[in-house]
């Protein structure tokens, strides 16, 4: 279909009202499409089996790009320094320490659970030191498949600025 109707002489018809009425709704709703996807919402795919029950390899997941705050069971979106993306749980705020033993996560000498989180919580690497105490602007995060997550038990804590964002769910 035509918006353009060519008469006889050559010249063009323009557009009905209504014509013009749909295309300015469509690049209207075009450009707000653009906007909630580059600004507010965002997209990631979960890669391996980390976040096992609550999220599965390959899922899809959407992401709130305009969170002003995190705190403890927030799912997040983590951008890492090789562009590779992390969604892992918020165990652990600016603020807070942090102790892994005995299968479990202490947080200001407290238990911490979750309930998505299975497996054992163990310390996975040797040169992060517990416990540890979490910075202006760290987060501790973990895998909910703790037996087959690397998280900050590995890497150590992740900053804010990092994250993209936190994922939109109910689980």
């Amino acid at each position: 279909m035509t918006l353009l109707k060519k008469k006889k002489n050559a010249r063009y018809d323009l557009p009905s009202s209504e014509a013009m009425l749909l295309i300015e709704n469509i690049f209207i709703v075009l450009i707000l499409v653009i906007i909630l996807f580059t600004r507010i919402i965002g997209v990631a795919h979960v890669s391996g089996d980390s976040m096992s029950p609550a999220f599965h390899n390959g899922e899809a997941v959407y992401y709130n790009r305009a969170v002003s705050q995190y705190k403890p069971g927030d799912v997040v979106v983590i951008n890492l320094p090789d562009g590779e993306h992390f969604i892992k749980r918020i165990a652990a705020i600016p603020g807070e320490t942090v102790e892994v033993r005995d299968g479990q996560l202490y947080v200001n000498g407290q238990v911490r659970e979750f309930a998505q989180a299975q497996g054992k919580t163990t310390e996975e690497a040797e040169d992060i030191k517990y416990p540890l105490k979490l910075e202006q602007g760290q987060f501790f995060v973990l895998g909910d498949n703790r037996e087959n997550s690397t998280d900050s038990r590995s890497f150590g804590p992740f900053v804010e600025k990092q994250f993209l964002g936190k994922v939109i769910t109910n689980r």
